[in-house]
């Protein structure tokens, strides 16, 4: 059986080889990947016939009730995006296991993951007639919400939920992802697809487009504030058009000294 060995070490190189290879591109941040076949197709597929509306909050705050009344208000299908991504590397059989156990990535999950994983779910669903989705979750941060209006869909709308900091969240959880969904919010509130559900705790310089909802209110009151949430959704007119990242999420030039 020895002379097997070569044969076997080789099949494992490759292996190892194709996985950082793998891992690398998904190091890559918005590249224009819908110049290559399959990722164009999966942008064209879901572009044309998909209505995308994305539900985030700060770590800690509920935003479970607005998020089930979007979905039944809107016909949508619920997307839990930290679900799916649990979900694939759970698969042991999943192509990310490999990639991810390198010593490039070492088991942290970079964006471009979350748009794949999503943008194939999506697909699927897209190809089964579903066309309205409220995903969760997401994004999470400047550079997933590049790569996934790059290479998958645009964002119809995105709402964000926001309160008081609980108890049980820390000063460094919140001012981290404070800090990671802010550009999120100065890049889309350019082009109107920014709506706010709660208090007033970014200090934005330019006002959002803003619906005050008090979680804690009468549930009559809470019924009539989201009522126009979805009022206002529903007559959100978003052009569809081939749309690269560069065209929202444009990067600063360094500056010269």
């Amino acid at each position: 059986m020895s002379e097997d060995y070569p044969v076997l070490d080789e099949h494992l190189r490759r292996h190892k080889a194709k996985a950082e290879r793998d891992a690398r591109a998904l190091l890559r941040g918005p590249s224009n990947c819908t110049a290559f076949d399959d990722w164009y197709n999966t942008r064209h597929t879901i572009l044309n016939q998909a209505e995308v509306i994305c539900v985030n909050g700060l770590p800690g705050l509920d935003r479970y009730r607005v998020i089930g009344d979007l979905v039944v208000a809107l016909d949508s299908e619920p997307i839990s995006v930290l679900r799916l991504v649990n979900d694939e590397i759970g698969n042991a059989r999943s192509p990310y296991i490999a990639m991810l156990q390198t010593p490039l990535l070492n088991n942290i999950l970079p964006p471009r993951m979350y748009v794949e994983v999503l943008a194939s779910h999506l697909r699927k669903r897209v190809a089964r007639g579903n066309t309205r989705f409220v995903i969760t979750d997401f994004p999470h941060d400047h550079e997933q919400a590049a790569i996934f209006e790059e290479d998958a869909s645009l964002v119809r709308a995105f709402v964000l939920v926001e309160g008081r900091k609980p108890q049980q969240t820390t000063q460094a959880a919140w001012d981290e992802s404070l800090a990671a969904i802010r550009p999120v919010l100065e890049k889309l509130e350019g082009s109107g697809r920014v709506f706010r559900v709660g208090g007033r705790l970014l200090a934005m310089e330019t006002p959002l487009i803003y619906l005050q909802i008090n979680v804690d209110q009468e549930p009559r009151e809470l019924d009539d504030d989201i009522e126009k949430l979805v009022t206002t959704l529903k007559s959100v007119s978003f052009n569809i058009k081939v749309l690269l990242a560069g065209d929202v999420f444009k990067t600063v030039a360094p500056s010269q000294s």
